[in-house]
């Protein structure tokens, strides 16, 4: 139960940050979890890194945007 608590208040924390930069598009991160509290690593992640585009061509002659 501590752990998600600890969890909360960390991404939390971390958006307000976010938020107070005047920043959007962004994702709280947190990572080393596994390890004690203080070595907790923070950050925030582009969201739109994190999307992918597939492209539906039928051959190497072929737009994009066919």
């Amino acid at each position: 139960m501590q752990f998600r608590q600890d969890l909360k208040k960390v991404l939390g924390h971390v958006c307000y940050h976010i938020l107070a930069a005047g920043l959007n598009g962004y994702m709280a991160s947190v990572t080393n979890v596994k390890s004690s509290l203080n070595k907790w690593r923070c950050g925030v992640a582009l969201i739109s890194s994190m999307m992918t585009v597939k492209r539906w061509s039928r051959g190497p002659a072929s737009s994009a945007m066919d």
